[in-house]
C-alpha cells in the first residue's frame, strides 16, 4: 500500500488524502443521520400506533360492556380497513377472545398483565395492546397487529435520500478543494520534479512557476540555489581531479621513496656493517694478544680500553641490526621460514648474547620449561627472545630475570619475568611504538634506541600470535608471548 501511494506525485497524493477524508466524514455523517432518523421514525410510528390502539379500546368499549358480539365484529372489521393493520381483536377480562378479524395468537407477549398498554416487536410486524376500562375497572383489552413495511420503507427512503444528498455535497466539496489545491500544489509538484531530475544526476533543468509575486520570487530563489549547487559541484569535481593528480604524484613519489629506502638499507648493510665487522675482528684479536702478554708488561689499561671499545662496537652492531630489521618489517620484506627448532637452545643462545648486559647489571637468570622442539621460525623467535631478555636485563639492577615456556600441540606460551623498575600503567600501550621510551631526554638513565619491543611486537603479529605486558606482583614486569604452532608439531625431548 505504501509503495503504491509513493508512485503518485504530491498533487495526486494530496487529492487522494482529501478524497479519503471526505469519504470518511461522509460515511460518518450518513451513519449519524441514519441512526437519528431511524430512531425518530421508530419513536414517531410506535407512538402513533400506541395512540391508535388506545382509540381502538375506546371504540370497542360499548360493544364489550353491552356484550354485543355483532357490534364488536363491526368494530374490528372497520379497524382492518387500514392496509397496515393485519389483525384487530377484542378480549374479555380473562383474555378470552370476544371478537377478532382473523386468527389470533401471533403476538409473543412476554407479560400477560394487560391492565396497561403493551408493545412488542416481531420480525415483520408490531403488536399493540390497550386496556378497556369501564367506571375505573378493567373489563378487557384490545390487540392490534400492525405491519412495519411502511416504516421500513420510510427509513430506507430517508437513508437513500440522505446518502445521495451527502454524496453530492461531498463531490462538490472535493471538486472545489481539487480546483483550489491545483493552484498551490502545481508549484510543489514542479519543484519536486526538478529536484528528482537533479538528484538522478541531471543538470541544467530549472523550475518554471506561475502565480502570485511570492511564487515568482520562490522560483527565482529556487533556480539561483540550483545554479550555486551546480557551480559548487563543478568546483568540487575540479578539486577532486586536482587532489587525485596530487595523490597520484605522491604515490609515485612514495613508490620511488620505497625503492630509494631499499637502496639506502642495502647501503647501510654493506657500508656500515662490513667495516664494523672488520673493526670487531681486529679488536678481538688485539684483546686476545693483550690477554697473553698481560703478565709481561703493564698493558692492563690498554686492554680495558679495547674491551670498552669492543662492547660499544657490539652495541652499535645490535642497533644497526635492529634498525635494518625494523626497515624490513615496515617494508613487509621479512619472510617467515618454519622448521623444527629446539626452544631451549634458542633461549640459551639469546642469553649468551645478552650476557655482558646481565653481568654489568649484576642480574641473576633462571629458566623454567621442558626441553622440546617446536615448528617455528627460528630467526623470528630469536629476535623476539633477545629483545625481551635484553629489555629485562637493562631495566633490572641486581635482580632476577626468569624465562618460562610451555608448549602443546596448538600453541607455545613464553614469559620473560623481571624484578626491575616496572612500567607505568599509562605507558603500557605505548611501549610497543617504534623509538618510544619512558624517558625520552638526552640525559636519561637507561640507553637504547626504543626499537626492541616494537620489533618483538611486529614479529609476534607476523607469526599470528599476541604479546602483552603485566606487573610482576607489584615489582617488575612480565612479558607474555603466545604463538601458534603450525601443523601442531611439538616434540618433547627431555625434562628441562
Amino acid at each position: 500500500m505504501t509503495s503504491l501511494f509513493v508512485r503518485f506525485n504530491f498533487r495526486q497524493r494530496y487529492n487522494l488524502f482529501v478524497f479519503g477524508a471526505i469519504c470518511i466524514a461522509s460515511c460518518l455523517l450518513i451513519y449519524i443521520l441514519n441512526v437519528a432518523l431511524s430512531q425518530y421514525a421508530y419513536s414517531y410510528t410506535s407512538q402513533h400506533w400506541k395512540n391508535y390502539a388506545i382509540s381502538f379500546s375506546e371504540t370497542a368499549k360499548p360493544s364489550l360492556v353491552l356484550a354485543s358480539l355483532k357490534g364488536g365484529n363491526v368494530v374490528v372489521e372497520n379497524m382492518v380497513t387500514d392496509k397496515n393493520i393485519k389483525l384487530a381483536a377484542i378480549y374479555k377480562e380473562n383474555h378470552k377472545q370476544f371478537a377478532a378479524s382473523g386468527h389470533t395468537g401471533q403476538c409473543p407477549w412476554v407479560s400477560q398483565f394487560f391492565h396497561e398498554p403493551l408493545f412488542v416487536e416481531a420480525t415483520s410486524y408490531w403488536c399493540f395492546s390497550a386496556p378497556i376500562k369501564h367506571q375505573g375497572e378493567f373489563i378487557g383489552n384490545v390487540e392490534l397487529v400492525v405491519s412495519n413495511k411502511d416504516y421500513l420503507a420510510i427509513v430506507n427512503k430517508l437513508l437513500t435520500t440522505s446518502t445521495l444528498v451527502i454524496a453530492g455535497f461531498s463531490l462538490l466539496i472535493y471538486g472545489l478543494v481539487s480546483l483550489i489545491s491545483r493552484k498551490f500544489t502545481s508549484t510543489i509538484v514542479e519543484m519536486v520534479d526538478v529536484l528528482k531530475f537533479v538528484g538522478q544526476g541531471g543538470r541544467g533543468r530549472r523550475a518554471f512557476l506561475s502565480g502570485s509575486p511570492d511564487i515568482e520570487m520562490m522560483q527565482e530563489v529556487f533556480n539561483n540555489m540550483l545554479n550555486k549547487i551546480e557551480l559548487n559541484e563543478k568546483i568540487l569535481e575540479q578539486e577532486v581531479k586536482n587532489r587525485t593528480n596530487q595523490l597520484k604524484i605522491a604515490l609515485e613519489g612514495s613508490e620511488a621513496a620505497n625503492v630509494y629506502k631499499s637502496q639506502i638499507m642495502a647501503l647501510v648493510a654493506h657500508e656500515m656493517k662490513t667495516p664494523l665487522h672488520a673493526t670487531i675482528g681486529f679488536m678481538q684479536s688485539v684483546e686476545k694478544a693483550l690477554a697473553r702478554d698481560i703478565e709481561k708488561s703493564d698493558l692492563s689499561h690498554i686492554r680495558d680500553y679495547v674491551s670498552r671499545a669492543l662492547k660499544r662496537a657490539f652495541e652499535l652492531k645490535a642497533a644497526i641490526e635492529n634498525i635494518l630489521l625494523q626497515g624490513r618489517l615496515e617494508a613487509d620484506s621479512f619472510v617467515l621460514n618454519y622448521s623444527m627448532s629446539n626452544i631451549k637452545s634458542i633461549i640459551d643462545e639469546c642469553l649468551e648474547k645478552a650476557a655482558p648486559l646481565r653481568k654489568r647489571n649484576r642480574n641473576r637468570v633462571s629458566l623454567q620449561g621442558e626441553d622440546i622442539e617446536i615448528f617455528t621460525d627460528k630467526e623470528a623467535l630469536s629476535h623476539i627472545i633477545i629483545n625481551l631478555v635484553t629489555n629485562a636485563f637493562k631495566f633490572t639492577a641486581g635482580g632476577d630475570v626468569m624465562v618460562k615456556w610451555v608448549a602443546n600441540d596448538n600453541l607455545m606460551k613464553l614469559q620473560v619475568c623481571d624484578t626491575g623498575c616496572g612500567i607505568a600503567l599509562e605507558n603500557q600501550d605505548k611501549i610497543f611504538e617504534p623509538f618510544w621510551q619512558e624517558d625520552m631526554g638526552l640525559g636519561r638513565k637507561y640507553g637504547g634506541h626504543g626499537l626492541g619491543l616494537s620489533i618483538a611486537n611486529e614479529l609476534v603479529k607476523k607469526m599470528n600470535g599476541n604479546i602483552n605486558v603485566s606487573p610482576n606482583n607489584g615489582k617488575g614486569t612480565i612479558f607474555t608471548v603466545t604463538l601458534p604452532c603450525p601443523k601442531g608439531q611439538t616434540v618433547h625431548l627431555r625434562a628441562g
